[in-house]
């Protein structure tokens, strides 16, 4: 589908604001797995948004730092023998829990709900 210069420029607002929201998703998510650095975090958001979702690297330390005081990561200083110490991120018990109800709530039951689906004519539940 081609878009006018005008529709382009809605529609990257419009995609901007939708994944700046997502951000506590695909942070939680990259967690999901196993405790990860900034860099294999930022690696997994990447190839998992299929390079859809972006944040640069001060706003991905400014959310983490505000999911630490929420509860829903922790931190451990590793030793980095070629530099500073590293942080490696994980999700605490509450992180995995508010994650796994987004995703039920948010994603499975809206996004991911049968009519829509339908409407949209996708094939992915096949």
């Amino acid at each position: 589908m081609e878009l006018s210069k005008q529709e382009q420029q809605l529609f990257n607002g419009w995609k901007q604001v939708f994944m700046k929201s997502m951000s506590t998703f695909w942070i939680l998510f990259s967690l999901k797995s196993k405790p990860k650095r900034v860099d294999e975090m930022e690696v997994f958001m990447a190839s998992y948004s299929q390079n859809n979702f972006q944040i640069d690297r001060m706003s991905l330390y400014r959310a983490l730092r505000k999911l630490y005081e929420s509860g829903l990561v922790i931190y451990e200083d590793k030793h980095n023998p070629s530099g500073p110490n590293w942080k490696i991120y994980s999700l605490t018990t509450r992180g995995v829990s508010l994650l796994e109800v987004f995703i039920s709530k948010c994603i499975k039951e809206s996004l991911l709900n049968p009519l829509i689906i339908q409407e949209l004519e996708l094939d992915i539940l096949k």
